[in-house]
């Protein structure tokens, strides 16, 4: 009997330790989950960013070359 009870408790440890060791693999899953959403996100962000900052420089620069032609026009005028 008392090997048995012995060999029950060395399985029910081992289960511990077994469940234990899943408990922690699925939080590091979560975790990196988690890390990868949120690169992706940054990413994104980041496109837009600089989408935005493209299409700024890029009125920028047209309002810029406006402007030197019409002052180019306005000292002809003159």
């Amino acid at each position: 009997m008392e090997g048995e009870e012995s060999r029950v408790k060395e399985l029910d440890v081992g289960r511990l330790e077994f469940f234990g060791h899943l408990e922690r693999v699925e939080r590091m899953r979560c975790y990196w989950e988690l890390k990868h959403v949120q690169l992706k996100t940054l990413e994104q962000r980041f496109q837009v960013l600089r989408q935005n900052a493209s299409s700024v420089l890029a009125k920028a620069a047209h309002v810029s070359s406006t402007t030197h032609a019409c002052d180019a026009d306005a000292g002809a005028d003159q």
